[in-house]
């Protein structure tokens, strides 16, 4: 229950907030987030992950990073 009760809650989108990508790439995953600017603190509206593939893990930490910025603007 605890856990439950911690989980992250998905705002809902309002368009005259400020919105934001925010992304980020490790060696196994993309995690992109979708937020906007919602009473002095950014929320989540939605978000998605994209595991590496092994041609991707052969990459730079930069072209990594690039794709997840590529991935977050494609999905969204």
């Amino acid at each position: 229950k605890s856990t439950l009760a911690k989980a992250t809650l998905l705002s809902h989108p309002k368009p005259d907030s400020p919105t934001a990508v925010m992304s980020d790439a490790s060696d196994i995953a993309v995690k992109p987030v979708l937020q906007d600017f919602i009473d002095n603190q950014w929320k989540p509206i939605t978000y998605f992950s994209h595991n590496i593939t092994p041609n991707e893990a052969r990459c730079s930490t930069y072209d990594t990073e690039l794709l997840a910025v590529y991935l977050s603007i494609r999905h969204f």
